[in-house]
């Protein structure tokens, strides 16, 4: 079932980039200079989401839940530190405010 949706998530997402992303395309002079990247992605992608669902069988299900609700956190949190992305005051603001709701969810609160 994973599969179909990698599937279906790719194939949107090309369209949409087709789309949307018309600049980028001028820089493509023939599709084997990008078919490197595009197997990357796709290896990437798919060991990750395979990784991610074996890890979920071996976890509690609210330890799973809590973890991959801070997904958005950590890619904020790579982009800047490997892409030199910078933060906005109200995004740095939604990830603190996501790992302090974590944390009290997993460290309980009041008592």
């Amino acid at each position: 079932m994973m599969i179909v949706q990698l599937i279906v998530v790719s194939i949107l997402s090309l369209i949409m980039a087709l789309l949307l992303e018309v600049k980028a395309l001028y820089h493509v002079r023939h599709v084997f200079t990008v078919l490197p990247w595009i197997l990357f992605v796709a290896i990437a992608e798919g060991l990750g989401f395979t990784l991610m669902a074996l890890g979920q069988t071996y976890s509690p299900p609210t330890h799973a839940a809590l973890i991959l609700s801070l997904e958005g956190v950590f890619a904020s949190i790579f982009s800047y530190m490997v892409l030199g992305e910078t933060l906005t005051p109200y995004e740095l603001t939604g990830c603190m405010l996501m790992l302090v709701a974590t944390y009290i969810a997993k460290m309980g609160c009041c008592g």
